[in-house]
Parts: C-alpha cells; sequence; structure tokens
C-alpha cells in the first residue's frame, strides 16, 4: 500500500472518529438541568417548586417523542420555530397524567437543579408560588438534555433562565363576632361576597372547613377588589377593616342582653307608686261602699 493511500485511509478514519465523539461524549453521561434567576423584582422565590417530565429521548443527537406526547410535539419536533416549541410546551403543560415527573425547589440563590438526567427532551414547569400579595407561575418550556448549538460543543449540565409572571393576588376575608349580648342567637353560617370594581365575582359561605375564614387565590391584580357581608339580623351594619389584601369584618349586636326569669320591662318609668295607687283606689271604692249603706240607714 503507497504512503499516499495510507494517509488518506488515516484521515478518513480520523474524519468519521471526529463526527462520532460528540455523540460518544454524551451517550453513557449522566447530565443535569438547572433553571436560575428564579426572582421577580429581585425577590428570590425561594422554595418555589419546579417540575420536570421527560417526554422525549435522544438518540445519536436526534430527538424522538415518548409514545404518548407524539401529538403535542409533532409539529415542533424536527422544527427550528420557537413558536413550534412554545405551542408545543403550552400543551404539555394543560395534561395532568404526565408521567416521570420530577420535583425540586428554589434555593436560596435563585436556582433550583435536577440533577442525574437521561438524555432526553424535557417539559420545565413550575408549581403556582403564593405570597401575601401575588402568585407567581413560571412559564413552561421544552429543552433538550444535553443541549447543544450548531457549530459549539455538547453542553452536559444545562442552565436556563427562568420566566415568571406575577398577574394574580390574593385576598382573605377573616370574620370576628363582637356579640357578647346574646351569642347563642349568632347565626350558623354566614354569606361573604367577593367584588371587582363593585361587581360580586363570587359568594361563600362561613365557616369554610370550620373556620370562620376564607382565601381567594388566582385573582388578576386589575380593578380593586373589596369584599362585603350578607346582611344579618339582629346586627349592625359590619365594620370592615382592610390590611393589605386581608379584610377583618366584625358585627356588633342590636340587641339588648338576655336576662333570666321575669323581670319587669325597663321603660324610663318609675313602679314604685302602682301599688299605692292601687291601694289609694281600693280604699276610695270601700269608703264610698260604706258611705251609702251609712245613708240608707
Amino acid at each position: 500500500m503507497t504512503k499516499s493511500k495510507l494517509i488518506s485511509n488515516f484521515l478518513a478514519i480520523l474524519t468519521v472518529l471526529t463526527f462520532l465523539m460528540p455523540i460518544s461524549a454524551w451517550a453513557d453521561n449522566t447530565y443535569s438541568l438547572t433553571i436560575k434567576n428564579v426572582k421577580y423584582e429581585d425577590k428570590v422565590l425561594t422554595g418555589m417548586p419546579y417540575v420536570i417530565a421527560k417526554v422525549g429521548t435522544m438518540e445519536n443527537g436526534a430527538l424522538k417523542a415518548l409514545p404518548g406526547y407524539e401529538k403535542e410535539l409533532a409539529g415542533a419536533i424536527n422544527s427550528e420555530d420557537a413558536t413550534q416549541w412554545k405551542t408545543a410546551a403550552q400543551a404539555l403543560d394543560k395534561r395532568t397524567d404526565l408521567a416521570t415527573k420530577l420535583t425540586a425547589k428554589v434555593q436560596k440563590d435563585g436556582k433550583v437543579t435536577f440533577p442525574n438526567l437521561e438524555a432526553g427532551l424535557y417539559l420545565v414547569k413550575s408549581a403556582k408560588y403564593f405570597t401575601a400579595e401575588y402568585v407567581y407561575t413560571g412559564e413552561a418550556g421544552l429543552i433538550a438534555v444535553p443541549y447543544h448549538e450548531k457549530g459549539k460543543d455538547w453542553i452536559n449540565n444545562v442552565e436556563i433562565e427562568a420566566k415568571l409572571e406575577r398577574n394574580s393576588a390574593v385576598i382573605t376575608a377573616t370574620k370576628i363576632w363582637k356579640d357578647a349580648c346574646h351569642p347563642a342567637r349568632r347565626p350558623k353560617s354566614i354569606k361573604i361576597e367577593l367584588l371587582k370594581d363593585g361587581v360580586v365575582q363570587d359568594t361563600v359561605e362561613l365557616p369554610y372547613n370550620g373556620k370562620w375564614t376564607y382565601t381567594w387565590k388566582g385573582l388578576d391584580l386589575t380593578g380593586e377588589w373589596t369584599v362585603r357581608e350578607q346582611r344579618v339580623t339582629g346586627y349592625y351594619e359590619p365594620e370592615i377593616e382592610k390590611n393589605g389584601n386581608e379584610f377583618t369584618i366584625r358585627n356588633t349586636c342590636n340587641r339588648p342582653p338576655e336576662h333570666g326569669g321575669n323581670r319587669i320591662p325597663q321603660t324610663g318609668q318609675l313602679w314604685w307608686p302602682v301599688p299605692v295607687l292601687l291601694f289609694m283606689g281600693l280604699l276610695t271604692i270601700l269608703v264610698g261602699i260604706v258611705r251609702r249603706r251609712g245613708d240608707r240607714d
């Protein structure tokens, strides 16, 4: 074999090895996925739960939908159109039967990491995260692990930026009774209305789960939210105190205190002259009768 032939064969083998190196580099490894900067307006959402679900496999660098997810991924799996991928992620996010789910929570550094992953395509989503005033939601997305761009090396430990929405509020109403005058007459339940810009949006009955309080969640932030109580017989119009997104409703009874036994009603008049006047009237009648008998005699 000539020297030039040997060199040619060597270059051909080297080319094949070079082509296979990226695949062999990740085929037998485990990988990780990190969602970073999970914060809103510099507030780190520590404890916010994230979920990932494997929805596709990766073989020789090519993605393939797992059985059961072909419909949602059909338009995106071989596409470079970001809109197609976003549509697929939103469709998968609505499903409640996702298999092989993993859950982790955001740490103080604003990151949440899923280690020891197999190669594949993953749906990334968050659970709703509630604070005293807002509810935060992470945008669902699809990411290949490991990941690479054309002309660049494979990335085994993938990091992506969190995309968050803050689009809802939490409203809590708490009922406090000021009815020491007649606690026995307190109604067993009351109705509280939730209003947006003065229009009733929902009505709940308290107590709820044994407590005189209720919290509405997932409310949009547009408009003004208030609460009011449907009027309760025997009580004055309730006082409603607002502290942030918490409303306290207090009732005061308008009935007189209850008393045991038979008592003379307190009307503001004096009752002691009644027996004296009654006695004087009877005495006058007796005197009149005696005089009439004396005249006949």
